[in-house]
């Protein structure tokens, strides 16, 4: 059971590396030396999936550079891989449920408690 939870933490890993591509299933697979397929198995053996790992990876990836208030959404969605602030914004809110701005604005209130 270990290797099985290891197996998303190390997608997770990978498509973070590989940002701003979007990386798909089967370059994750190619970098792990596994088929698309034996990564889907394992990942659901781990009760997740690939979409899952990857939209984790991102949210973590964009928290890293949201928590740097001089940059930009411009600049933030450029840096992950996105045409446009405004798809990166949609991308985040289907994610974590609330807004990229919501989240800076949350941290923020952190900070100072």
């Amino acid at each position: 059971k270990a290797e099985e939870q290891s197996v998303p933490f190390s997608v997770a890993r990978l498509f973070i590396a590989r940002l701003p591509e979007h990386a798909s299933v089967q370059d994750i697979a190619a970098d792990m030396g596994l088929h698309a397929r034996t990564l889907q198995r394992r990942l659901s053996e781990a009760e997740t999936s690939f979409r899952a790992v990857a939209d984790f990876a991102l949210a973590v990836a964009a928290e890293r550079l949201l928590l740097d208030a001089g940059q930009s959404m411009d600049a933030i969605a450029e840096q992950l891989g996105f045409s446009s602030s405004a798809s990166f914004r949609r991308t985040y809110k289907r994610i974590r449920g609330y807004t990229p701005t919501s989240f800076r604005k949350l941290s923020a209130v952190v900070e100072t408690v």
